[in-house]
C-alpha cells in the first residue's frame, strides 16, 4: 500500500512539474485536481500500457524500444481527453517532451524515496562466480 501511495505522490510532483515548466501542458489549478489527474495517469499506466506495450512488442523490437516515448505520449493524450478540462497537451509534440519528462523525473524520484530494502534488492545483482 506504501509503495502505491508512493507511486501516487511520486506521479503527481512529476506532472506538477512537467505542467509548470512546459507552456503546452496546462493543469487546472488545484491540489485536487493534480491528485486526480494523477491518479488517472497512474490507473492508465497500471492498467493500458502493459496491454499497449505488448500489442505493439514487434515495433518497440523493430524500432529498438525508441517508439516507447511516442506510445507513452499516447497514453497522456489519453488521460488529456480524459480529464476533460483539468488537463490539456496542446499536441502530440508536447505530449512526447511530456512523456519524456515525467519519466526522467518519476524515475529519479522513486530512486530517491524507495524504501532501503527494495535499494539493497537492487544493488545485488546477478552472482558472478570468479573462476581462477
Amino acid at each position: 500500500m506504501r509503495r502505491l501511495i508512493l507511486s501516487w505522490l511520486v506521479n503527481a510532483v512529476s506532472l506538477f512539474v512537467v505542467a509548470s515548466v512546459l507552456p503546452g501542458v496546462t493543469l487546472a489549478e488545484g491540489i485536487t485536481t493534480l491528485l486526480l489527474v494523477a491518479l488517472l495517469i497512474g490507473l492508465i499506466n497500471a492498467v493500458l500500457r502493459p496491454l499497449l506495450y505488448f500489442a505493439s512488442c514487434g515495433l518497440i523490437v523493430l524500432t529498438l524500444g525508441l517508439i516507447i516515448p511516442i506510445l507513452n505520449a499516447l497514453l497522456l493524450l489519453l488521460a488529456d481527453r480524459l480529464a476533460g478540462d483539468r488537463f490539456e497537451i496542446a499536441g502530440i509534440g508536447w505530449a512526447i517532451i511530456a512523456a519524456l519528462m515525467m519519466g526522467v523525473i518519476n524515475a529519479v524520484l522513486t530512486q530517491i524515496l524507495a524504501p532501503e530494502k527494495e535499494k539493497k534488492d537492487k544493488d545485488k545483482g546477478p552472482y558472478v562466480i570468479n573462476a581462477r
